[in-house]
C-alpha cells in the first residue's frame, strides 16, 4: 500500500532531502493525495509547502479540512486560480496566488521562498500535479523545471513529493523526471 511506503520513506530518511515521484492513476489520485498529506502533516507533524497546479486553493483547502488535515501547517502556492494575487493574499496569509501555470520561473521562486520561510529543519514540498503542467508548458520545459527544482532543494531538509496523474502523454516526462528522484512509485 502506498501509505505504508510513504510512512516508511519518511521514517527511514531522518536527515537530508528525499524526492519521491508518485505516478498515480486517476482513480487513485484523490485518495492517495489526501493520505500523503495526512501522513506528512497529521502523523509526522511536518510543516511544508503545497504547490497546487491541479486544484484551486479553495477546493484544496475544503478537501483538507473535510479530512481533518491541519492545513495551518502548510504554505500554499496556487498556480491555477488566476485570481488577483494581492486581493487574495490579504484574505489568506498562508497562500500565494501565481498569475498562471506557464510562468515556471515565478513558480520556482515562490517555492524556494516558501520553503526558506519555514524555520523547521525538516519540512516537505508537495507538487500537485506534474501532469497538469503539460497542459500549459512544453514537455522539455517541464523536465528542466523539475531538474532545477530538485537540484535546488537537495541542499535543504525537504521531503519532496511530486504527484503525477498517469496519462499516455506523460510517459517520457515521468522517465526523465524520475531519474532525478530517489524513488518512483506507481499506484
Amino acid at each position: 500500500m502506498v501509505m505504508l511506503k510513504t510512512d516508511n520513506l519518511i521514517h527511514k530518511k531522518s536527515s537530508g532531502s528525499y524526492v519521491v515521484l508518485f505516478n498515480l492513476s486517476l482513480k487513485n489520485y484523490p485518495k492517495q493525495t489526501v493520505m500523503i498529506v495526512q501522513s506528512l502533516v497529521n502523523k509526522k507533524h511536518l510543516p511544508g509547502v503545497y504547490l497546487t497546479i491541479n486544484k484551486p486553493y479553495n477546493t484544496l483547502i475544503n478537501t483538507l479540512n473535510n479530512n481533518k488535515i491541519h492545513a495551518e501547517m502548510i504554505i500554499f502556492i496556487d498556480a491555477i486560480s488566476n485570481l488577483n494575487s494581492s486581493k487574495k493574499h490579504n484574505d489568506h496569509s498562508h497562500v500565494t496566488f501565481l498569475e498562471n501555470p506557464q510562468d515556471l520561473s515565478d513558480m520556482g521562486i515562490a517555492v524556494a521562498e516558501a520553503l526558506e520561510s519555514i524555520h523547521n529543519k525538516k519540512k516537505f514540498l508537495i507538487v500537485d500535479a506534474m501532469s497538469t503542467l503539460l497542459l500549459y508548458n512544453d514537455e522539455d520545459l517541464v523536465a528542466k523545471f523539475f531538474h532545477f527544482l530538485i537540484s535546488k532543494i537537495r541542499d535543504m531538509e525537504v521531503i519532496t513529493i511530486i504527484l503525477n496523474i498517469k496519462t499516455k502523454k506523460d510517459r517520457n516526462l515521468v522517465n526523465e523526471v524520475g531519474q532525478f528522484c530517489d524513488t518512483v512509485l506507481g499506484v
